[in-house]
């Protein structure tokens, strides 16, 4: 939902394969590749962002949302997820790091007015609309969106400890306007 959030701060009415491009890169099953997918083995972060925003046709909107996402993921690896950490303070942080993160994703679900709206755009979109070229297969996406929603329809009463809805909101509110000033498109 983080991600859907910043995505709809920058797009609000983006077509269906936008917002399905926006969770596409969370769809790699592999750790190791979800890692070199999303950047976070590069180098030079910022070079390697640069790049890979070159190989994106700003008329794809497909891709421009996996863009934002790994942009998303950039900005809170760096803030959000380090505050986590940093508060957890044990080297097994990941397991109950993710629990948090499915608990707010549940939470901003049934927080937030156009959400729902917006998952059913997902559900519905047609795969032909998925541009895998990302090698992100498409049944991968489909399951993984049809999972999402369950969970969060499932659970109307989570309750994250750690994020509070007002931090992310303020996080996704900046995030989507860095990444508009980064990509300079009009939307």
């Amino acid at each position: 939902m983080v991600h859907l959030m910043a995505a709809y701060e920058y797009r609000p009415d983006s077509p269906s394969e936008f917002w399905v491009g926006n969770l596409a890169p969370d769809c790699i099953d592999d750790w190791k590749e979800r890692d070199i997918f999303h950047l976070r083995t590069a180098q030079d972060k910022r070079q390697a962002f640069d790049d890979f925003a070159g190989t994106v046709d700003k008329n794809d909107l497909f891709s421009e949302g996996m863009l934002l996402h790994l942009f998303v993921d950039w900005k809170w690896d760096d803030d959000l997820r380090q505050q986590y950490i940093r508060h957890y303070n044990s080297d097994d942080w990941f397991q109950s790091y993710r629990n948090e993160i499915g608990l707010l994703s549940a939470r901003l679900f049934h927080d937030i007015s156009w959400s729902v709206g917006v998952w059913e755009s997902m559900l519905n979109c047609e795969i032909s609309k998925y541009n895998t070229a990302k090698n992100i297969s498409s049944e991968n996406i489909l399951s993984i969106l049809r999972r999402a929603n369950k969970y969060h329809v499932d659970n109307p009463l989570a309750e994250p400890y750690f994020y509070s809805v007002e931090t992310i909101v303020e996080f996704t509110s900046q995030t989507a306007k860095e990444y508009h000033r980064w990509r300079n498109i009009e939307v």
